[in-house]
Parts: structure tokens; C-alpha cells; sequence
């Protein structure tokens, strides 16, 4: 077997019926630092065993790849509040600025109920690392991208926020302004 193939064989059993199993292929990808797996490694953030999904969150940070980012925006549009926190301890770790607007801007054709729930996890979970992208969002050109900075750090009780946000308070976009407001307030 060449390493791809053993990765490849490995990742066939996160899906495995036994959570010992599961457990076992997170920790063996997360030794073998195993980028090409990460989608796979996201989908244990949903496993009914804590245990795996504890060690896929722990195996992706060590991974620390910002490749996880794409496949996370499905995890932080999930239903479950774990499944949610799951995806924000992960980016909290591996995020950068470029990654943050990419799904943001993935998140542009979501309902607008995907969105808030995306933001408020943002928001509330995330820490200094996702914050601080947040904050550089708030000058973006993309009205779009501007909106949903704004509509993140609403949720922030973080005095970082306040410089950008009363900078908002002179954008061109109405909603912007507006948000702005709501969220010094």
C-alpha cells in the first residue's frame, strides 16, 4: 500500500458501526497529519459518540491546516449547537482572514436563517483568531462581506470591535450603518 491508499483505507473507517473503530481512524490520521482526509475527519464532528467527536476536533486543530475551512461551512450551518461548537473550536484554531471571507462569501446564498445561525456561532464561539479576521471584514469593498462582519461582531462583547464598528458608522451602506449602531448599543 502506498500512503495515499493507507490514508484512503483509514478514513473508510470513521464510518465504521463501532465507535472504538471510528476513534481509532481519527487518531491514526490525525498521527499521519492526514490533509487529504479532512473532509472525512469534519464528518466525525457529527458522530453520536462524544469521544470520536471530541478526537476529530483535537486531530483536525493539530492538523492546524486552513484547508479544513470549506468543509467546516457545512458543520457551522448544522442544527446541533454541538455540532456548531464543534466547527468553531476547529476554526478558532486554524483561521485566517482569507478563510473567514471565503465563508462568508459561501455563505452568501444560504437562507437567512443559515446565516444568522452561522454568524451567532461566529460570534459567540469564536475566539481571538476569528475575531480579529472579523474585524479586518468590516472594510471589505463587498457590501455583502461587510454585512455579515457587522452582523458577527453584533453578537461580540469584545472592546476590539469597537474602533471597526464605530468606523461603520460612515459606510455607504444603510444596513451596515444600521448594524453598527445595534451593536455599539
Amino acid at each position: 500500500l502506498t500512503g495515499h491508499d493507507a490514508i484512503e483505507g483509514v478514513a473508510q473507517l470513521l464510518k465504521d458501526e463501532s465507535a472504538a473503530v471510528r476513534l481509532e481512524a481519527v487518531r491514526t490520521l490525525g498521527v499521519l497529519r492526514a490533509t487529504e482526509a479532512m473532509a472525512a475527519l469534519c464528518g466525525r464532528l457529527r458522530d453520536i459518540d462524544i469521544k470520536v467527536q471530541a478526537a476529530a476536533i483535537e486531530t483536525l486543530i493539530a492538523i492546524g491546516d486552513v484547508a479544513a475551512v470549506p468543509h467546516l461551512l457545512e458543520y457551522l450551518r448544522d442544527d446541533s449547537e454541538y455540532v456548531r461548537r464543534a466547527a468553531v473550536e476547529v476554526l478558532n484554531q486554524v483561521v485566517t482572514t482569507e478563510a473567514i471571507k471565503d465563508l462568508v462569501l459561501a455563505l452568501r446564498d444560504a437562507d437567512w436563517w443559515v446565516r444568522v445561525r452561522a454568524a451567532d456561532a461566529l460570534g459567540t464561539l469564536g475566539g481571538p483568531k476569528v475575531i480579529d479576521a472579523v474585524i479586518e471584514l468590516v472594510e471589505d469593498p463587498d457590501d455583502f462581506i461587510r454585512r455579515y462582519a457587522v452582523e458577527i461582531l453584533n453578537t461580540v462583547p469584545d472592546t476590539r470591535a469597537v474602533e471597526p464598528l464605530i468606523r461603520a458608522l460612515e459606510d455607504h451602506d444603510w444596513w451596515v450603518r444600521e448594524r453598527a449602531i445595534d451593536a455599539l448599543a
